[in-house]
């Protein structure tokens, strides 16, 4: 049996239209069965009372069709900066125009059934969207999820099992399958799985910012950062990267061609590279990853591999000049035909020479790693 706040908006209608007349039939009963002394005396008080309960149930039916929680799901939990419970009251939406709306004009809003779209959701104002346990599916070709453009999306799901999926996009340039973010994206809770791209299967991030706080990105396929592609900052301090694929690369889980910040206990494991011997969770170009403090993964060590072209770029760095740099590096499983040196509080990829040679060409000579090299000096 449905519950009020899962009705369309002409069932509602129709349901208190019915108990609105509710006392008006009793009525007419009442003068059928009796004299008019009688339902005076016996029916009046009943009435009274049945028009007291039509107008109140409305009302109770509305209450239960607000909707109302943290941003962050049903239950408030403390995640990176969000450490304050912001409660939010959604209101429900029930297709693909009531939900655009929202990204357009701006609004909080839940979905109060599945959605099936054949068109992306432009976001162009601030929306924040609970999937409350329901799919946002595409099932156009050739088509994305959900398009950030100049807005900002904050993703919750006060249920388990939200997700947003459907997104295939098979061009050559051709970017987020199920989130292409050029605004602002957080992500606190909800499922992006079963989407496709040539560049981020799940998500796709140019040049804007974006936090995960939660939920989970898993199941996507891209050539290029099945689960995410980074070409700008990307937080991650909670939810899961998990089960992703890439083909043209090992950055199965996350691409990372700009910052990515990894702090408190996030999930990043078991991402494929296509059918390659292996799995790799990260693959880092140019830019470091950056650890804080309280970065403690759950599950076991993160695989990263690394651009072979990136000899002497940093690998990992710690945040803060008083943390300990050796402390994270066992989180990490690192691939890459360089092995790891220290230099300025930051592991980099390559090699360092350590002991300046004697003599006059060939030498062997030993590197931080403790592995000997075989070089020529010039």
């Amino acid at each position: 049996m449905k519950q009020f706040r899962d009705l369309t908006t002409k069932e509602k209608k129709e349901y208190l239209a019915i108990r609105l007349l509710l006392p008006f039939a009793y009525i007419g009963h009442l003068f059928k069965k009796a004299n008019f002394r009688a339902f005076y005396r016996r029916g009046v008080a009943v009435c009274l009372a049945l028009v007291m309960i039509a107008v109140m149930l409305p009302t109770t039916a509305f209450a239960a069709d607000s909707h109302t929680h943290c941003i962050c799901g049903k239950t408030h939990k403390n995640v990176g900066d969000h450490d304050t419970e912001v409660s939010t009251t959604f209101t429900a939406v029930t297709d693909r125009n009531g939900l655009q709306n929202a990204a357009t004009n701006g609004g909080r809003v839940y979905l109060a059934n599945d959605i099936t779209i054949t068109s992306t959701i432009t976001v162009t104002d601030e929306l924040t969207l609970c999937l409350n346990g329901h799919t946002l599916k595409n099932t156009d070709d050739n088509t994305r999820v959900i398009n950030i453009d100049g807005g900002t999306l904050n993703l919750t799901d006060c249920g388990s099992t939200g997700t947003i999926t459907g997104g295939s996009l098979t061009g050559s340039y051709d970017y987020g399958g199920g989130v292409y973010n050029y605004g602002t994206f957080a992500m606190y809770g909800g499922i992006i799985s079963g989407n496709t791209a040539n560049y981020g299967g799940g998500v796709y991030n140019n040049n804007t910012t974006s936090t995960m706080y939660g939920g989970v990105i898993s199941e996507n396929t891209a050539n290029h950062g099945g689960g995410v592609y980074c070409n700008y900052a990307f937080t991650m301090t909670g939810g899961s990267i998990i089960h992703n694929t890439a083909n043209k690369s090992p950055s199965g889980g996350i691409y990372v061609n700009q910052p990515i910040k990894l702090s408190g206990s996030p999930v990043i494991s078991g991402n494929k590279y296509g059918s390659n011997d292996g799995s790799f969770d990260i693959y880092k170009n140019y830019t470091a990853i950056l650890v804080t403090e309280d970065f403690a993964p759950t599950g076991s060590p993160i695989t990263v591999s690394v651009d072979p072209s990136c000899n002497d770029f940093e690998f990992l760095e710690a945040e803060g000049d008083d943390v300990d740099i050796e402390k994270y590096i066992g989180y990490f499983d690192y691939v890459s035909e360089f092995p790891l040196y220290i230099k300025d509080g930051a592991y980099c990829a390559g090699f360092a020479i350590v002991e300046e040679p004697t003599g006059e060409n060939n030498y062997t000579v030993k590197v931080s790693s403790d592995e000997d090299l075989s070089c020529q000096w010039y």
